[in-house]
């Protein structure tokens, strides 16, 4: 039964007792009143029998009927509370009451639920903070921050996270397992030495509409030019911020021109003029045009244009300055296109690493705040009740959180943007690094975070405030004195006193000795909590699910070595995704535009598609272990398995097919390798071995199309330079071809580029339909696949397999 029911009952029961006790004990008084004996003679009714004889014409013995009324109320009622009360309501201590929390109170807390942040364990149950609130860390350096709960949340968490990867340690621990349980995963990482990043650009968050775009833009700049509250400073914040609303719109206005920070950076410069001239013509040309810039545009523009020349140095200093790590092409590359959207991490399951090497952080830091400030600003348009497809959280997993700086939208929206079902776990050394950063608002700041976790401290002044925060508890002390007679040095006497004294519930150097297996959890509303860290290198929960991506950790029986789990995560890479390559040569090629002059095609001569056999194919579908939710690398094994069995029906096509698209090239000049290459690439040129102009080998045509055989992404970037096409889309490419080989039949062409499908399963089982018979239409089916969804590996695959079977014919 319920428990509410229960006391309602209780509570009836007892008043209906309550009344009959109360008019016997009337009774009762009423009789002593009068200096009678009430035995035997009274009972339920004697106080109501003597009230309607008295009451209305003996007025002594009416208040003498009161009196005993009033007194038998007391004595039922008021008397018992008063004993209870004085039972339950302990005394209050003189020092306080400080201790931890019991198993009962943490469990009426809500943090053994199976859902949330996890932050820590107790018991060898997990606690975890569900709703919407934030959880605040605050440990010392190597102490276990990420293993203890960065790394466990990310192979916990179920909703989508955005976390700053400092080393890319989560990103390689964690990034297949979230892959694998349905989560879409990127990781931008601008400054890769290595070239493996996903790509995202700030101004793909900008809305298309013109009557939010300048507002939009203007808050793009405050992330490089801020309000700082130094009057002469934000002067010049506000011109340089004038200044990049200004050719951002410009950019937007121009078709031909990409939209990305480091075209702004590039029109900044002044393409070999001065700014001003370059801003000037600008202006001019596009207003003898058939598109003029917008009025929006102009103005801001002409506010610069119109700058005493003594500022002007000044307004463009204070505008490149924060623009330049833009000028580095692989962060101009990663940030030319976007591969994901910061405003779909409420839409879908989505893990979004942002990498940056520590020695590159301070050259990220207007790069990440830019990235979390969008992050904040375009999620904060909707709230999960007025839009039903926001139904998932976003854990923004901030390590190291004073390392970038202060994010101003974190701290001017950290008490809100909960609502919008944004949490944060914000993970930093001591408050006393948060205040420097966040100065006046660091109180706020940590006040929105409900929940705030402790590690052993190093420093005095952290310990001090952690016990200053665990508080004091009161014991007895006993003191004892002694004296003696001064005459005779005989006497005296014993003395003991007893007194109430305060004790910190931990002192500063009890915690800085605790185990740095402990945590100390301070929540709202709750004792604070003595618990265990949740390391997830000797928790079998989570060692399990990196078992299951990995086939060297599920080998090994029991828990992995340290040494051990570094190869498999850091050198054989098992535990992460594979990442594409940044193309940082195409991306320089197409802002340069270089392309390259060719002459025309012979219309006799074709490379003849239906010389492509397929003999008969079965698709083999036992290759995947979820065919609901298939992984990549299966799909490339079903990808190698169709390329596999793809023929050519004459061995010379396979020993010539390169050769034959180039003999259809028909040179203009006396030299046809010249004009095969462009003049100005000699890096090119001096590949070429053949001394004979007229006849070079397969080998040197080779050398001809990439320096780095080895590298197939290089040779189709520069086959793509040969044939001047400079689209970044291989498929575009094909589509460029069409115009270069003669065909007769366009539409059969036209089938290899016509497919838009951007599902892979689609594409295999329309491979599976293909037979072995020579009808060119079928080769649509051979490019029915959306190859922006391939990585480099993918590529790289299916390039080998391809060309592997074409040698072995």
């Amino acid at each position: 039964m319920n428990k509410k029911i229960l006391i309602l009952l209780l509570a009836i029961f007892l008043a209906v007792v309550g009344f009959f006790i109360t008019k016997y004990l009337a009774g009762v008084l009423y009789y002593l009143a009068n200096k009678t004996n009430p035995f035997p003679e009274v009972n339920l009714t004697t106080w109501g029998y003597y009230w309607d004889l008295y009451a209305h014409n003996v007025p002594a013995q009416k208040k003498k009927l009161q009196g005993a009324l009033i007194a038998a109320l007391f004595i039922t009622f008021v008397l018992p509370a008063l004993v209870i009360a004085s039972l339950f309501n302990k005394k209050q201590s003189l020092h306080g009451d400080a201790r931890f929390a019991t198993t009962k109170e943490i469990q009426k807390s809500g943090l053994m639920g199976n859902k949330g942040i996890l932050v820590g364990k107790y018991h060898n149950k997990y606690l975890m903070l569900g709703g919407q609130q934030f959880v605040l860390l605050a440990a010392p350096t190597r102490s276990g921050k990420g293993v203890a709960i960065v790394i466990p949340n990310l192979l916990n968490y179920s909703d989508s996270v955005v976390v700053l990867d400092l080393k890319l340690e989560n990103f390689l621990l964690t990034s297949k397992f979230r892959a694998k349980n349905g989560q879409k995963v990127y990781l931008f990482s601008p400054f890769s030495e290595d070239l493996k990043s996903h790509k995202w650009n700030p101004f793909d968050t900008v809305s298309h509409d013109e009557n939010f775009r300048v507002g939009e833009i203007l808050a793009i700049g405050r992330s490089f030019y801020p309000v700082t509250g130094d009057a002469k400073t934000d002067f010049w914040n506000d011109n340089a911020n004038n200044l990049f609303l200004g050719l951002a719109l410009y950019l937007f206005e121009t078709e031909d021109l990409p939209v990305t920070m480091g075209e702004v950076l590039r029109q900044s410069s002044g393409k070999g003029k001065p700014i001003q001239d370059h801003i000037r013509s600008i202006i001019d040309e596009r207003a003898q045009s058939d598109k003029p810039l917008s009025d929006t545009c102009l103005d801001a523009l002409n506010r610069f244009l119109s700058s005493p020349d003594n500022t002007l140095g000044n307004i463009i200093s204070t505008f490149t300055s924060p623009l330049t790590i833009f000028a580095n092409p692989i962060v101009d590359a990663a940030t030319s296109s976007s591969d994901f959207k910061l405003e779909d991490v409420r839409r879908q399951r989505m893990s979004i690493y942002f990498g940056v090497q520590p020695n590159r952080l301070g050259d990220a830091k207007n790069l990440i705040n830019l990235f979390y400030s969008l992050l904040i600003d375009v999620n904060l348009k909707t709230l999960p009740q007025q839009d039903s497809s926001l139904k998932y959280q976003c854990l923004v997993v901030n390590d190291e959180a004073t390392a970038v700086g202060k994010v101003a939208k974190i701290a001017d929206a950290n008490s809100f943007i909960a609502g919008y079902n944004i949490r944060l776990l914000t993970i930093i050394q001591s408050i006393g690094q948060l205040e420097d950063v966040y100065k006046t608002q660091t109180r706020g700041l940590v006040t929105n975070h409900a929940l705030q976790i402790i590690y052993p401290p190093r420093e005095q002044r952290d310990a001090n405030e952690y016990s200053e925060m665990l508080g004091y508890f009161t014991f007895k002390a006993k003191s004892r004195g002694q004296s003696r007679s001064m005459a005779w040095g005989q006497g005296g006497s014993n003395s003991e006193n007893e007194s109430d004294q305060r004790r910190a519930l931990m002192l500063p150097q009890e915690l800085k000795e605790l185990s740095q297996d402990k945590e100390i959890i301070f929540m709202e509303n709750t004792k604070p909590i003595m618990c265990e860290k949740a390391k997830y290198f000797n928790d079998s929960a989570f060692v399990d699910r990196l078992k299951s991506v990995s086939p060297s950790m599920k080998a090994i029986k029991g828990f992995p070595t340290h040494k051990q789990l570094e190869k498999i995560a850091f050198e054989d890479l098992e535990l992460s995704i594979p990442i594409p390559d940044l193309d940082v040569k195409l991306h320089k090629a197409k802002i340069e535009k270089r392309i390259t002059e060719i002459t025309t095609v012979e219309q006799a001569e074709q490379i003849d598609i239906s010389s492509l056999v397929i003999p008969e194919f079965k698709l083999d579908k036992t290759v995947f272990e979820d065919p609901e939710n298939p992984q990549p690398e299966e799909c490339l094994q079903v990808v190698d398995q169709f390329f596999g069995a793809v023929e050519w029906e004459e061995d010379t096509e396979a020993q010539n097919i390169v050769d034959d698209f180039f003999s259809q090239v028909e040179a203009s000049a006396e030299n046809p390798i010249e004009n095969l290459v462009a003049v100005d690439e000699p890096e090119q040129t001096e590949n070429l071995i053949a001394v004979d102009d007229t006849e070079f080998s397969h080998d040197e045509m080779e050398n001809l199309i990439a320096a780095d055989e080895s590298d197939p992404l290089a040779m189709i970037a520069e086959m793509e330079n040969l044939v001047a096409v400079d689209e970044s889309d291989p498929l575009a490419m094909i589509a460029e071809m069409e115009n270069l080989v003669a065909v007769d039949e366009p539409e059969q062409m036209e089938n290899l580029v016509a497919a838009d499908e951007s599902d892979p399963l689609a594409m295999i089982a329309e491979m599976e339909n293909l037979v072995a018979v020579n009808e060119p239409e079928q080769m649509e089916n051979l490019v029915a696949a959306d190859d922006q969804q391939l990585t480099n590996s993918d590529i790289d695959d299916v390039y080998r397999a391809f060309t592997n079977q074409v040698n072995s014919k």
